[in-house]
């Protein structure tokens, strides 16, 4: 058994060489053979073997079972720059690189009996420390080895530096932050980097190979696939991503294919960059969601918001401000020029006014606030209030924003306020007062009227006292959040109405025509309300009406509701009234001696009447022709509308 694990045979070419040798002799071929004066003449198939390895223009020898050099050929005494075997006997082990020899000493033991070839890449002892790389193979001759060398050399210096720029370049795709990703055109993955494997969840050892979409949420497939696609046909392609671990929060990823293409313009691969843009994400759905509630917001609350560019005098609106100006966002207002003339002309020098204050408040970061009308294009005008609030960029003062709030209700009920008050201080209580100074001056005797006559006052006064505290709690309930309603026949609350006035027209001598006709009308409604309704347009036409006329009353069906329309000959009312006619503790009196002012509230309740039931209340007349006044209501009334719709 020789070192290297194979049984020695009994042939000539395998005997040691002798340990002082002297020189290697030239065999007649020119081949270097190892021999010593203890060491017969090389055989017959050595020396065929010495002339097979001399012919060779590389390293090539034939060393025995114990490893010793027999023959080796110029080729490799040039490499190496040195004659083999001066003093010593020469391993073969000894020509192979001090870091590969352990590899060719294994590689020998592993080679099965039965073979006779075995082979690696190993570096080789040269001279100067020029060791360079050869393919080495082993062939089995008899008890020895013929080892045939072949230069690889150049080939493992580009190998290695394909592999130092391959591992730079791993190393550099690793240092990103960005999922990388090369894609195969049939969507496979074939690399990806140390960021896609951490958020795709995918071993950095795992050879890669499998399709990247299934990695991806399902309902992200489609874009995925379309934006493949793309890049299949040498487009860019792009779409937006996510990736979902357990245990781990969602992230958000801009996938950006890019096709690799070849001389011919195929793709043979594709680049995948992905972008994390959670954050952005996040962003976005926040500012979105802060969007959202700021419209939800101004909507509840009214605010148009506008936003003034002072440098190019732009001016952008929303759709709530557009509404509130009772204009069409279609119709864009771009220009501080644009929106002048929607200003109120009483109101534009003040506005003006307004603006150049405003600019004390503007230098001084403080937000301005003020009030001012606007005429909608239907000539109704609203009261508007705008708040201003300024963007200052190093101190100068570049853009404003703010909004605006119509409060022409606020002012209406203000205004209404006031009347209330005034009903309160003055209707109400003077009636109280002269009762009081009746009283008063009855019991000091200061005034001798008879008995009666003064109790007759009493009861003039309490009854107008009375009137008046009716009619506030009829307009009252007439505002009252919720009614009772019930199926009703609209033809008995014309009816009901026209019984309890009977007396009052036949004392002013006045002929009620009553036309109800001959179809049923039923509707939902709050019956009692809606008589008082018809009683208070009725009385009105009464009070109003010269002696021996006709008030008519009729009850009509008209498309999807019914209209009850009452008729006078009274002697109408002029054009300025009619403006403020439906508006509560308004008086008009013809002939102030024909009959007392009433309270002000009567036709101010029917119009609220009205409106509850989505309905309307019109007037038809003409100074000195009588007035017509027409109610009309939907035929189902069960939907009513609550009363801030008023």
């Amino acid at each position: 058994m020789n070192e290297f694990g194979v049984e020695n045979e009994t042939n000539p070419a395998c005997n040691t060489v002798d340990p002082d040798l002297a020189a290697p002799r030239r065999s007649n071929t020119g081949a270097s053979v190892v021999s010593s004066d203890k060491t017969r003449p090389a055989s017959a198939d050595a020396l065929e073997i010495i002339r097979l390895i001399d012919v060779l223009q590389t390293p090539a020898c034939h060393f025995d079972g114990n490893g010793e050099i027999i023959g080796i050929n110029d080729a490799w005494l040039a490499y190496a720059d040195r004659p083999v075997g001066t003093t010593h006997r020469v391993q073969w082990i000894e020509l192979i690189h001090a870091q590969h020899r352990y590899t060719a000493l294994s590689t020998l033991r592993a080679a099965h009996p039965d073979s006779d070839h075995a082979s690696l890449e190993c570096r080789l002892v040269g001279s100067r420390g020029t060791d360079q790389w050869f393919i080495v193979n082993l062939h089995r001759v008899g008890a020895g080895w013929l080892c045939t060398c072949t230069n690889i050399h150049d080939l493992k210096v580009k190998e290695g530096e394909l592999k130092q720029r391959a591992s730079i370049q791993s190393d550099m795709l690793n240092v990103s932050i960005d999922c990388i990703k090369l894609i195969s055109p049939a969507g496979n993955l074939l690399h990806m980097n140390r960021s896609g494997c951490l958020a795709l969840g995918v071993d950095e050892d795992s050879g890669f190979g499998m399709p990247w979409l299934p990695l991806l949420p399902e309902d992200v497939w489609p874009a995925g696939n379309s934006a493949l696609d793309c890049a299949r046909r040498g487009v860019f392609g792009r779409f937006d991503g996510r990736s979902e671990l357990p245990g781990r929060d969602i992230q958000y990823w801009d996938n950006m294919l890019t096709p690799i293409l070849d001389a011919d313009g195929k793709t043979t691969a594709i680049l995948c960059v992905s972008r994390d843009v959670t954050r952005e994400r996040l962003a976005l759905d926040l500012l979105r969601r802060n969007e959202e509630r700021l419209a939800i917001a101004t909507r509840v609350g009214g605010l148009g918001i506008w936003d003034y560019d002072i440098a190019s005098d732009t001016l952008q609106c929303d759709e709530n401000w557009y509404r509130i100006m009772g204009r069409a966002p279609g119709n864009p207002i771009t220009s501080i020029d644009q929106f002048r003339p929607f200003i109120h002309v009483d109101d534009v020098d003040k506005v003006i006014q307004v603006t150049q204050t405003a600019k004390a408040f503007i230098s001084s970061g403080r937000d301005y606030r003020f009030e001012y009308r606007v005429v909608r294009p239907n000539g109704e005008i609203r009261w508007v209030q705008s708040t201003v609030y300024p963007q200052n960029e190093s101190g100068i003062t570049t853009r404003t924003i703010g909004f605006v709030l119509d409060v022409t209700e606020m002012r209406l009920a203000e205004r209404r306020r006031e009347a209330w008050l005034h009903f309160i201080s003055h209707d109400m209580r003077s009636p109280q007062s002269s009762i009081l100074a009746l009283i008063d001056l009855h019991r000091t005797g200061a005034q001798h009227t008879a008995t009666q006559s003064l109790l007759d006052r009493i009861a003039s006064y309490a009854h107008r006292t009375l009137a008046l505290a009716d009619d506030f709690v009829l307009l009252a309930r007439a505002e009252a959040p919720t009614w009772s309603l019930m199926e009703t026949d609209i033809g008995s609350v014309v009816l009901d109405a026209i019984d309890e006035l009977w007396a009052l027209a036949q004392a002013r001598s006045i002929r009620l025509d009553v036309n109800i006709g001959d179809d049923v009308c039923v509707a939902h409604v709050e019956p009692f309300l809606l008589v008082r309704a018809v009683v208070n347009l009725v009385s009105n036409a009464i009070k109003f009406s010269p002696s021996n006329t006709t008030v008519t009353v009729s009850l009509s069906c008209v498309e999807h509701g019914y209209a009850i329309t009452v008729s006078d000959h009274g002697p109408g009312i002029s054009a300025e009234a009619q403006q403020r006619l439906f508006e509560p503790f308004q008086r008009f009196q013809a002939e102030p001696s024909r009959c007392p002012p009433g309270t002000g509230l009567g036709l101010a309740f029917v119009k609220t009447i009205a409106k509850r039931y989505g309905g309307s209340i019109k007037l038809h007349t003409r100074p000195g022709k009588g007035c017509t006044f027409v109610l009309t209501l939907p035929i189902t009334s069960s939907r009513m509308l609550p009363p801030e719709a008023r």
